[in-house]
């Protein structure tokens, strides 16, 4: 079988981990990194109706691959359009551009997990193009809402925690989408949710992977490096390996699969809840989970992410050769 795998820098030790285990494949894969030194590196080249990759002075066509991998941070709409390429063509991945385009939007997907049935925290959408008045009263709904304050304030496009900000009252609120209006950045929307902790204390999230119908059995502890930050380890966070529990693989199972992807990093946090226990909330799915933390502990996340894609791509091929010989 012959791969081609998207990556946005080689230089990265999540994405040099994943073609290490690649390599130790009997499979042969063609690694393009697409962007570094924050320019793109590939161009796409028109020939005819085709359309072909052009990376190195080489030419990667669509027919010359059975199955195409994206795994990229902060570049996904780049990605995205690289992908397409070969997907359009027939190509096999794991997770198509349409369903981490939408994954990518914390305005699509909250609602998407809402309407899913997956439990979240209590959420206000501030969605592209809103006016002004429906501005002003979505604020007026952020108490009975959301609750007491502090909240969170999450940009609809971000990661790695960037633009995440905890926030006490309208006019913090204010004086953030003033300053992102500035840039013109707010067009893109963003979301208000509750805060789920004690303000006072460091808070912590669980990153799980879902590898198809199943949970890699060990999952990321990340604690905010103090109290009122984010609890994500490129903002400072430690993290720490604990076991997958029954909870944390039921909600993670659930958010992947509403959200339409075969592999993800699922983001989630215990919310004490008074009346019933404690409970699981989703706050994200990613489409392209970090896995260095994992192996640098020893456990193989990226082999596990390799073997997963291999098997998932050759059951899909087998598939569509017994429906195409009936």
């Amino acid at each position: 079988m012959k791969i081609i795998f998207l990556v946005e820098c080689i230089d990265n030790l999540t994405a040099s981990n994943l073609v290490k285990s690649f390599s130790n494949t009997e499979h042969i894969v063609d690694v393009v990194s697409y962007f570094d030194n924050d320019q793109k590196q590939c161009v796409v080249v028109e020939n005819g109706n085709i359309r072909t990759l052009l990376y190195n002075k080489r030419l990667y066509t669509p027919s010359e691959y059975d199955a195409a991998l994206l795994w990229c941070w902060g570049t996904a709409h780049i990605g995205r359009d690289y992908l397409r390429i070969f997907e359009e063509q027939g190509v096999f991945v794991v997770n198509s551009a349409y369903d981490t385009e939408v994954t990518d939007s914390k305005n699509k997907l909250t609602a998407m997990l809402k309407y899913g049935g997956v439990s979240i925290p209590k959420t206000l959408f501030f969605d592209k193009g809103l006016c002004f008045d429906a501005y002003q009263k979505k604020l007026s709904l952020l108490e009975p809402s959301l609750g007491a304050h502090p909240y969170v304030f999450k940009p609809n496009y971000g990661t790695r925690g960037r633009g995440i900000q905890f926030v006490n009252s309208i006019e913090e609120i204010n004086n953030i989408t003033a300053m992102l209006d500035s840039k013109k950045v707010l067009n893109d929307g963003f979301i208000l949710q509750e805060f789920i902790g004690d303000a006072g204390q460091a808070i912590s999230h669980y990153r799980t992977l879902v590898l198809g119908e199943s949970v890699f059995p060990y999952v990321l502890k990340i604690t905010a490096s103090s109290p009122m930050k984010v609890s994500n380890i490129a903002e400072g966070g430690l993290a720490e390996i604990v076991n997958i529990t029954p909870d944390l693989t039921q909600a993670s199972l659930l958010a992947a699969k509403v959200s339409g992807l075969k592999m993800a990093g699922v983001d989630l946090m215990v919310k004490n809840a008074e009346s019933s226990g404690s409970a699981i909330v989703v706050l994200e799915v990613n489409d392209g989970p970090g896995t260095k933390t994992f192996d640098q502990a020893g456990c193989n996340a990226s082999d596990a992410v390799v073997d997963f894609f291999i098997n998932y791509v050759e059951n899909g091929m087998s598939t569509a050769m017994q429906q195409a010989s009936l």
